[in-house]
């Protein structure tokens, strides 16, 4: 039979950890329907006692296999609870055997840490690649699309610019062909400078004349 000592010190530490008072028979006893509960797979299990130092109707610090081996897993229980794993050779009537009874608790044997993570098989990785690259594809796609709305962004400025310059230059051209209109009237004696000219120089002689004859 395997010695579990080394689990009936860690449940007991655990339960001394969670401040749970372990004085007295069912101080002892919570440690032990823990201990039988921990080795249930392997047939552990507690012994009937309804008489005397008992718990529940259970030997407080006895843990029962169903050929009739007890084990003492404590010293002094209920005092000291000295953990220890004792097969005492006793065979006890097996109608004396009760299955172990679940605490409702998780404090149980200690649980080792996962090992490292096996490699991915050579099929698994090369899905993680066949993800990535359509992961890619996705993105070129996406910038691919930015890039277009980018490129019809920029021609409709262009677009617009070109609007602008447009009237711009019509708005010239039209300023030019008045004023190559007006330009005839404007020139020579018969022309509008001209007309105001002769007038404003008749003008000028009348007066002379008149300043004379006085």
């Amino acid at each position: 039979m395997t010695d579990h000592g080394d689990l009936v010190a860690t449940i007991k530490a655990q339960l001394v950890a969670n401040g749970l008072d372990l004085a007295g028979p069912c101080g002892a006893f919570a440690i032990t329907k823990r201990v039988a509960w921990a080795l249930r797979s392997e047939g552990a299990g507690l012994l009937d006692k309804p008489g005397g130092n008992q718990c529940e109707g259970y030997a407080t610090d006895i843990v029962m296999y169903p050929d009739g081996r007890l084990v003492d897993i404590l010293g002094d229980g209920g005092g000291a609870n000295s953990p220890m794993w004792n097969e005492t050779g006793e065979i006890r009537p097996t109608s004396q055997f009760r299955p172990a009874i679940n605490p409702g608790d998780v404090v149980g044997p200690p649980v080792d840490p996962p090992g490292p993570k096996p490699p991915d098989s050579p099929d698994a990785f090369m899905t993680i690649l066949l993800n990535l690259d359509l992961k890619f594809d996705q993105l070129a796609m996406k910038v691919d699309a930015l890039g277009e709305q980018l490129d019809a962004l920029k021609d409709q400025s262009n677009a617009n610019t070109e609007k602008i310059q447009t009237q711009i230059n019509q708005v010239v051209k039209n300023a030019e062909t008045s004023l190559a209109a007006l330009l005839p009237l404007l020139k020579g004696g018969g022309g509008l400078l001209g007309g105001l000219g002769g007038m404003f120089m008749t003008s000028t002689s009348t007066t002379k004349t008149t300043k004379k004859k006085k």
